[in-house]
């Protein structure tokens, strides 16, 4: 599943979709996509997983969510980042630069 925030005069609306929209939600333009992502319910079942790119980079979001409901928030990390990608998700993000 994806996950997007697209911003429009001052508001957001963010967006988890598998093909299709599966959950939405409305946010202030100015607030950061990593939070958006908290005020949806994402009612998705166990080992779903959601990604997403840098600007979702939040570690405490990250691990309560796999802690807690066994959801994968995979995020397109940034070089510079704590967390290193994965062997694989390296090896596919290289495939594609």
């Amino acid at each position: 599943m994806n996950f997007r925030t697209k911003v429009f005069n001052g508001s957001g609306i963010s967006i988890l979709k598998d093909g299709i929209p599966v959950e939405f939600g409305f946010v202030a333009g100015s607030e950061h996509d990593s939070l958006a992502l908290k005020k949806l319910p994402l009612e998705l079942p166990a080992e779903s997983e959601i990604f997403a790119d840098s600007a979702y980079t939040n570690y405490e979001i990250e691990d309560k969510l796999m802690e807690t409901d066994k959801i994968f928030l995979k995020v397109y990390r940034k070089s510079n980042a704590t967390r290193k990608d994965s062997v694989n998700a390296a090896l596919l993000r290289n495939m594609h630069n």
